[in-house]
């Protein structure tokens, strides 16, 4: 259950919490973790 939507919603959930700079560098950890796995084949 780890794919990117459900991670970028996590992210929103907390962004009141953890600030938005802090919200954009988790973001941008998403983007380049996705960047970098193979694209599903289906």
């Amino acid at each position: 259950m780890n794919d990117r939507p459900f991670l970028i919603k996590i992210i929103s959930r907390c962004l009141p919490f953890i600030g938005y700079p802090r919200s954009l560098n988790a973001l941008n950890c998403v983007r380049e973790a996705a960047a970098e796995m193979p694209e599903k084949e289906e």
